[in-house]
């Protein structure tokens, strides 16, 4: 299919709300991850996701869209960076994704006759169910950190945006509402929590690869821990199905990588080995860009680029939230100094797979925070308790920032 309409308009519109849905844990419906605070709907109070794709409320914002007042609706913030050339999801959606190409023109027309459209894209997440411990993380997005917020002082929760929330988990008619547009879905995404941690990930997988094979999935997962049903549910699956792949949340290496994660890095590599083995699907390693493996992103690309069961590396996830985790805030001069010895080192790797421009052009030198790096080196102080060994002792960079600051 022709895509004339969306090149005319590429300036200044963004596919997503042309092409699907996401849909979080507790229900909320929203144009996309990044507008995750702003709902616009709740699953559970619609009658399907179909009839709610084609309903004013998405009309409304479409609209908005296509005469030029993007930045008057809910996607401001991302057309922003769009505009100004940075990596974001419209970025994402409208220069990445060819999928999202092939039906837009006839969807455009389909709309403009009042027809109803099917939904090409959705994300989805089912819960909150996770089971790591992320350094950069919190219960909203882990009940693992649950169990450990609850422990915390009132002054720690408040001070860290560590405030306790319950298991989040869409009901059984919710998930039966995702598994009913399965079947007309160019693209999915699966997320987290942890998506192997939740068995109705497990039940739209299924179902997914018998109704419509050859939708694209990505999977974002940890790839800490997968059942041994689950693995035997892959083996089944027809290699002829080209379009499933992981995005495997890496941090780090070794011993960063456990205290990043709270996980094992060797059982990790372990699973990554076996799924490549099993589904004979390459990985994406995408890792979450952060102050605590601003230093050691090399050794990320070093371990992994080479790998056979590695298709490549993104690292567009840069950390803005909790404010204490980015690695924005180091002085200007350590920030710039790595940003050159990133942009000659990874030139060797041009010949892979190997997205790193984010690390070069996202990360702002100006915002340069004393008492932002001062929360995190005393958030540093109790994830060491947590996890039982110091990070400092693997990342030599942030020691000697931490004595710098001592004395000031």
């Amino acid at each position: 299919m022709s895509h004339r309409e969306f090149e005319d308009r590429k300036a200044y519109l963004c596919k997503a709300p042309f092409s699907g849905l996401t849909v979080n844990p507790t229900g909320s419906i929203t144009l996309c991850c990044v507008t995750s605070h702003i709902p616009i709907g709740h699953i559970s109070k619609i009658e399907s996701l179909q009839q709610f794709y084609n309903s004013d409320v998405m009309e409304n914002i479409r609209s908005l869209h296509e005469n030029k007042s993007i930045d008057q609706s809910i996607c401001a913030g991302c057309y922003k960076q769009y505009a100004a050339g940075q990596h974001n999801m419209m970025s994402i959606f409208n220069k990445s994704w060819d999928w999202s190409k092939h039906n837009f023109d006839k969807d455009w027309y389909d709309r403009k006759a009042n027809k109803d459209r099917p939904l090409r894209f959705l994300e989805y997440t089912c819960s909150n169910i996770c089971n790591q411990t992320c350094a950069s993380c919190n219960s909203w997005f882990s009940s693992k950190w649950r169990e450990h917020e609850l422990e915390f002082t009132t002054e720690q929760q408040d001070q860290f945006d560590k405030t306790p929330k319950p298991i989040l988990r869409l009901s059984n008619k919710d998930v039966d509402k995702i598994i009913d547009v399965l079947p007309h879905l160019d693209f999915i995404t699966m997320k987290g929590g942890e998506p192997w941690a939740d068995k109705n990930n497990i039940k739209i997988l299924k179902h997914l690869l018998d109704v419509n094979p050859s939708c694209a999935v990505n999977i974002v997962s940890n790839m800490q821990s997968i059942s041994e049903s689950t693995w035997k549910m892959l083996e089944n699956v027809d290699h002829s199905v080209t379009n499933l792949g992981i995005y495997a949340s890496i941090d780090g290496v070794g011993k960063e990588y456990d205290w990043i994660r709270g996980g094992n890095f060797n059982q990790t590599v372990e699973n990554l080995e076996r799924w490549y083995d099993v589904t004979k699907k390459k990985i994406w390693i995408q890792p979450f860009v952060s102050i605590f493996n601003f230093f050691s992103l090399d050794k990320i690309s070093d371990y992994f680029l080479s790998k056979p069961y590695i298709h490549g590396i993104s690292m567009s996830n840069i950390g803005q939230y909790p404010s204490y985790i980015k690695a924005q805030h180091l002085p200007k001069y350590i920030l710039f100094q790595k940003q050159e010895y990133y942009r000659t080192k990874f030139r060797k790797y041009n010949n892979y797979n190997f997205f790193y421009r984010p690390i070069l052009t996202d990360l702002d030198i100006n915002s340069t925070n004393l008492e932002e790096l001062k929360k995190t080196f005393e958030w540093i102080e109790v994830v060491n308790r947590m996890r039982g060994f110091d990070l400092l002792d693997h990342v030599p960079e942030l020691k000697s920032i931490k004595e710098v600051i001592s004395d000031e």
